[in-house]
C-alpha cells in the first residue's frame, strides 16, 4: 500500500494542473520573500507528517489484519478521493481564499491525526476506523496539494516561480522520503500510536504557519468567467468527449490507465509480501521504503538528459517495458536484498517514464485545454486503480506473490504491443513553444 501511496502522490504531484484566469492587481514581487518562506516551512512540516503516515499506516493495518482483500482496500483508500473529489475541489479552490483553505486543510488532517492516535492508545482502533480515517484524510490531501500549489504563483512573480515550485518539489522529497517516512517506521516499532501523534503536531504546526502568512503578501486575481465551462459534470463530459476523439490521447490513456490498473492490482497487498514472505522487520520498514524510493531522484535527474540523447519516445518506450517487467520480477524475489534492489530500479525508471509522459502531454493537449483534458485524464486513469486494488487483493488470497506475477506480466504484455506507439508518438512530438 506505501509503493502504491508514492506512486499515486507522485502522480498527482506530476499531473495536477491548477487553471487561474486573470491578471493580477498587485506588483509583481521579484524575490520569494517571507510569504513563500512561510509557505515553505509549512510544507516541510506536512511532508514530515505525511512521512510519518505514509510508513505507520499500512503497519497498523497489517497489525489489525491479515486479509489481502482488508489490505487491498484501504489501499484503494488512497486513490479515491482523488476520483471524487479532485475536478470539484479545484472548482472550489478557484472561488474561495486558498490561505483559508489550506488552513483548513491541514488543520483537519491534525485533528485526524490526533483521533487515530487515540484510538491507537486506547485498543479501540479497527480496520474499519482505517478505511474511514484515510479516506478523510485523503479529501483533506487533495484540498491541501490543490490549494497549495495554486497559492504559490500568488506569492511569486513568473521569474522566481520555477525557483520556488523547485525548492517545494526538492523539499518534498527529501525530508518526506529520508525523514519522515524512516522515521515512521522507528517510531511505530516503539509505540503504534507516536508516529500519528507526531504527525498531528506537525500538521497543527503547518496550519499555524500557514495562518501568520500576511495577506499583505499575497496576490489577488481578478477572475474573468469562462462561459464555455459548466460544472464539474459537464467539464468532466469535455474532457472525456476530446480524449476519446483525439486517437493519440484515446490510445495512450488507455494504455496508461491499463498498466496502472495492473499495477494497483500487484501491489495493493504490498505490506504483508514485505512482512510475511520477506520477513522484513517493521522497525526496517520505512528504511527499506527509502531506500526504494530514492531511485525516484536518479530518476528525475536522468530523465532530461537521457531523453535528449536517446529521444523521448524511445526512452518512454524503453522504460514502459522495464517497469512491467520489474513488477513481475518482484514478485520472483528470493530475498530482500533482491527485491530492494529491484524496488529502487522500479522507482528509477517509474520516474523517467511520468517525468516525459508530462511532458508530452504538454505538447499533445491545447493549452487552452489543459486544465480539463488533465482532469478528465485522471478520472479514467484513477477510476480504475482502486478497482484493480481490490482485485489484486483477492489474487493475494491465493499467494502473495501471485499478483506481482499475474499482473506484472498482463502489464509487460500491454508495454510490448504499445513500444513502437509510444515509440513513434514520443519521437514525433513537436517541441512546445516557449510559454
Amino acid at each position: 500500500m506505501l509503493q502504491q501511496r508514492f506512486f499515486v502522490r507522485h502522480l498527482v504531484k506530476a499531473s495536477g494542473v491548477v487553471d487561474v484566469s486573470g491578471t493580477s492587481t498587485f506588483a509583481p514581487v521579484q524575490k520569494l520573500g517571507p510569504a513563500f518562506n512561510r509557505l515553505w516551512a509549512g510544507s516541510i512540516a506536512t511532508n514530515i507528517a505525511d512521512g510519518l503516515v505514509a510508513a505507520a499506516a499500512p503497519l497498523i493495518a497489517a497489525t489489525l489484519t491479515r486479509n489481502p482483500v482488508q489490505i487491498a482496500v484501504l489501499g484503494a483508500m488512497t486513490t479515491l478521493p482523488w476520483l471524487l473529489f479532485a475536478v470539484p475541489i479545484g472548482g472550489l479552490v478557484d472561488r474561495i481564499d486558498r490561505r483559508k483553505l489550506l488552513y483548513i486543510a491541514n488543520t483537519i488532517r491534525g485533528c485526524i491525526g490526533a483521533f487515530i492516535a487515540f484510538l491507537i492508545i486506547q485498543g479501540l482502533v479497527t480496520i474499519e476506523w482505517l478505511y474511514l480515517v484515510t479516506f478523510t484524510i485523503g479529501i483533506t490531501e487533495v484540498l491541501a496539494d490543490t490549494s497549495g500549489a495554486a497559492l504559490i504563483p500568488q506569492v511569486l512573480d513568473e521569474s522566481v516561480l520555477e525557483t520556488g515550485n523547485s525548492r517545494l518539489n526538492i523539499s518534498e522529497t527529501l525530508i518526506q522520503n529520508f525523514v519522515g517516512v524512516p522515521l515512521g517506521g522507528l517510531l511505530f516499532a516503539a509505540t503504534a500510536g507516536l508516529p500519528f501523534s507526531l504527525s498531528a503536531g506537525a500538521f497543527l504546526l503547518a496550519a499555524f504557519v500557514v495562518w501568520r502568512v500576511p495577506q499583505q503578501y499575497i496576490h489577488h486575481f481578478t477572475h474573468t468567467r469562462d462561459e464555455e465551462r459548466g460544472g464539474f459534470l459537464a467539464e468532466l463530459k469535455f474532457g472525456i468527449s476530446y480524449l476519446f476523439n483525439d486517437k493519440k490521447l484515446r490510445r495512450i490513456v488507455l494504455m496508461t490507465s491499463s498498466i496502472g490498473f495492473m499495477y494497483s492490482a500487484a501491489t495493493s497487498t504490498f505490506i504483508l509480501y514485505l512482512l510475511d514472505i520477506m520477513h522484513l522487520p517493521a522497525a526496517s520498514f520505512g528504511f527499506f521504503m527509502t531506500i526504494t524510493g530514492s531511485g525516484g531522484l536518479i530518476g528525475a535527474w536522468l530523465a532530461p538528459r537521457i531523453s535528449t540523447r536517446a529521444g523521448r519516445g524511445s526512452v518512454m518506450a524503453i522504460a514502459m517495458v522495464v517497469q512491467s517487467a520489474l513488477i513481475v520480477a518482484q514478485g520472483m524475489s528470493p530475498n530482500i536484498w533482491i527485491l530492494g534492489l529491484l524496488g529502487f530500479s522500479g522507482s528509477l525508471v517509474i520516474t523517467i517514464w511520468n517525468v516525459l509522459l508530462m511532458s508530452l502531454y504538454g505538447i499533445l493537449i491545447p493549452r487552452a485545454l489543459f486544465g480539463r483534458i488533465h482532469g478528465a485524464r485522471r478520472s479514467v486513469v484513477w477510476g480504475l486503480m482502486p478497482i484493480g486494488a481490490v482485485l489484486g487483493g483477492f489474487v493475494a488470497k491465493i499467494d502473495l506473490r501471485l499478483p506481482f506475477l499475474l499482473f506484472g506480466t498482463i502489464a509487460t504484455v500491454i508495454a510490448l504491443v504499445n513500444v513502437d506507439f509510444v515509440r513513434r508518438l514520443g519521437n514525433s512530438a513537436a517541441t512546445p513553444e516557449a510559454p
